[in-house]
């Protein structure tokens, strides 16, 4: 849902716009009667939309729109002769006597302006730091290594991994090199056991054998005095 702020210097204006927009579902978040509240506002949120008035007691709405973070948009409502003389290009405004049908599609567009920016800007590859990259290619050298994989072939798994865990090369390269560590630990302790298993296993075969040895010469002997006491 896009933020939204309302702001004139007559809070019964301000009032009742919100009270607009909350009665057909949307989110007010803030309510404001100078610009410097509504940049202390804007800079608690990640974005919206600003419905204000042409001045106020501090700034004129150029001025808070020049001051406004780059992810909020501003919906002007002044004068039919202030909203045609309006200084700031590609600035919505809507010019009083205010309509609701008119607020409402208006607010209604620039939410879903401001929804489609968003989806782009995520669709846009972050650029990745030094670190990042690295351990990305570690990743890839693991898996060439291991599984006898090209470069092309280790950095499409990590994709297709990434896409189907839904997490990021970055957290994917990550988990791979976990993966690999635990397996390591796990078969650098396994290892000395199996050995250790092995020569229990060839120490009782051992004193089986001997045993075995020692009966076979034990009938020997027997059989031995037997027979010189026969002759």
């Amino acid at each position: 849902m896009t933020n939204i702020i309302v702001a004139f210097p007559k809070q019964d204006n301000a009032r009742n716009i919100k009270k607009i927009l909350m009665q057909n579902g949307h989110h007010v978040d803030a309510v404001c009667s100078t610009g410097a509240q509504v940049l202390q506002s804007a800079g608690e949120l990640g974005g919206g939309i600003v419905v204000c008035g042409y001045r106020f007691v501090d700034m004129m709405y150029t001025e808070l729109h020049e001051y406004l973070p780059v992810q909020f948009e501003m919906l002007l409502v002044a004068s039919p002769a202030n909203c045609g003389n309006r200084d700031v290009e590609n600035l919505v405004c809507l010019a009083t006597p205010l309509k609701v049908n008119e607020l409402l599609d208006t607010v209604e567009m620039m939410e879903y302006t401001i929804t489609r920016r968003r989806k782009k800007l995520k669709q846009i590859p972050k650029e990745r730091t030094k670190e990042e990259q690295e351990l990305i290619n570690e990743a890839k050298a693991l898996l060439m290594e291991r599984n006898n994989l090209s470069e092309e072939e280790a950095h499409r798994y990590i994709q297709k991994r990434s896409m189907d865990n839904g997490t990021g090369l970055t957290e994917t390269a990550q988990m791979i090199a976990a993966d690999a560590a635990v397996l390591f630990f796990v078969i650098g302790n396994f290892v000395p056991v199996i050995q250790k298993r092995s020569a229990g296993m060839h120490t009782r075969a051992n004193r089986k054998r001997r045993r075995q040895e020692d009966f076979v010469y034990q009938e020997s002997k027997s059989a031995c005095g037997l027979d010189l006491s026969m002759r």
